[in-house]
């Protein structure tokens, strides 16, 4: 089931926008308890569609140069919290995997932090020695041709 989404810019929209979720939820009643949940606006679709191979050309580049192998998710989990300023541990077991602090992945970013975060990973890969591949990441980010 699709839920539906509201996305208020000006305070001339309530009208509307409540008379729809009251009716939603009058008709949901019937079957039991309805959540409504308010929130904020998330990273954009196109900045997702961007973050993930930013992510995956600096975690390729970092294994080939002899960084442990592991999941695109441990990698995503670890770039949120660098990026976030999070301190990553070793493993008091010893065993050499990193223990980092949960903030999240990508979809817990809201819009400027995406933006932020498109920055610093430019940054922290092209410090590393990455190479960005030309057109698709430049063309619409300029911070790509740093």
């Amino acid at each position: 089931m699709t839920k539906p989404t509201y996305t208020i810019t000006a305070e001339s929209m309530l009208p509307g926008v409540l008379a729809r979720l009251e009716a939603m939820i009058k008709r949901g009643l019937p079957a039991g308890p309805v959540v409504v949940t308010l929130g904020r606006v998330q990273r954009t679709l196109p900045q997702n569609d961007h973050l993930h191979p930013v992510i995956r050309t600096i975690y390729q580049h970092m294994e080939a140069n002899g960084a442990p192998k592991r999941t695109e998710p441990w990698w995503k989990s670890y770039f949120v919290a660098k990026f976030l300023g999070q301190e990553a541990v070793n493993d008091p077991a010893g065993d050499g995997v990193l223990v980092m602090n949960k903030y999240g992945g990508t979809s817990d970013l809201d819009k400027e932090q995406a933006a932020l975060m498109l920055d610093w990973l430019y940054a922290f890969g092209s410090d590393i020695g990455v190479e960005w591949p030309a057109a698709k990441h430049t063309e619409d980010y300029p911070e790509a041709q740093r």
